[in-house]
């Protein structure tokens, strides 16, 4: 109730533990009352965060236009052939008015994304127990008035540090984090190893263009932030703030929960700067 912002890692990883817990047990195990702050109320109807609940949106008097533009907010327990352009037409189209090179590399990383949900993201016994079957959750949203972009991907399995046990050997990830043999990697050392080993296979061939494509985007253009959360890790990458930096909180997040922030006009500044070969290499 007293409630006065909500960031928006914070509305999407709400947003999906509620809506696990009605998938479960049904839409009446958990019931609320609107919030007190007309702000956070007019945010979690324009965001599709009651939309995705079943919640009825009330009709606030006095609503104002929201200088914040929403994709809204989606979950799917697969990668339906209509769920794609869908996306691809939000974040094109006139309300976002998303620069389009910006809006297709965003494009490719979220069908990336689902990709690595529906193959690698839940065990067996999650997906019989939960009826979760690879299911995921995606919010994104642009400032008007700074012009600033977010999107925040989340899923509820086994998270990052359990399934790279799985994809590759424990030396292997030793040797790219340069540990000593024998000492056991963090979560957090963990999500970097991913992102690093998602970065050479990238390089090596086709697989892995998407997801990553955000990272060498602000790697290129020197601006914005990629922060990944998985289990107890959390991984940030932005270059303004010194590049990589890892930590381990107490706080555990199940599965794992991706953000990307653009600042557009500044991203836009910077593609005015390259040719159309360097974009296409991006």
């Amino acid at each position: 109730m007293d409630t006065e912002k909500i960031s928006s890692e914070s509305l999407i990883l709400l947003l999906a533990q509620m809506h696990k817990l009605r998938l479960e047990h049904g839409h009446d195990c958990i019931t609320g009352t609107y919030p007190k702050s007309p702000k956070v109320e007019r945010l979690l109807a324009e965001s599709g965060f009651f939309h995705t609940l079943g919640v009825r949106s009330r009709k606030m008097p006095g609503r104002k236009l929201s200088a914040t533009r929403f994709v809204k907010c989606k979950s799917d327990v697969e990668i339906r052939s209509q769920c794609i352009p869908e996306l691809r037409d939000e974040l094109l189209g006139e309300d976002l008015q998303m620069p389009k090179p910006i809006g297709k590399m965003v494009f490719r990383a979220l069908s990336e994304a689902m990709q690595n949900v529906h193959h690698h993201a839940y065990q067996k016994k999650q997906i019989t127990r939960l009826g979760l079957k690879g299911r995921w959750w995606l919010g994104a949203q642009l400032s008007k008035r700074k012009n600033f972009f977010e999107l925040t991907f989340y899923d509820a399995g086994v998270g990052i540090p359990k399934t790279l046990h799985r994809k590759y050997p424990l030396e292997h990830i030793r040797s790219i984090l340069s540990l000593l043999p024998g000492m056991e990697p963090d979560d957090a050392q963990m999500i970097k190893a991913a992102v690093e080993l998602g970065r050479s296979r990238t390089n090596q061939s086709h697989r892995g263009k998407g997801l990553l494509d955000i990272h060498r985007l602000i790697t290129t253009v020197g601006v914005g932030a990629l922060t990944i959360f998985s289990r107890y890790g959390q991984y940030r990458y932005e270059p303004l703030k010194g590049g990589e930096a890892i930590r381990n909180d107490g706080a555990f997040i199940e599965g794992t929960l991706i953000k990307w922030e653009l600042p557009l006009d500044k991203v836009v500044a910077a593609f005015a700067d390259m040719d159309e070969t360097d974009d296409e290499d991006l």
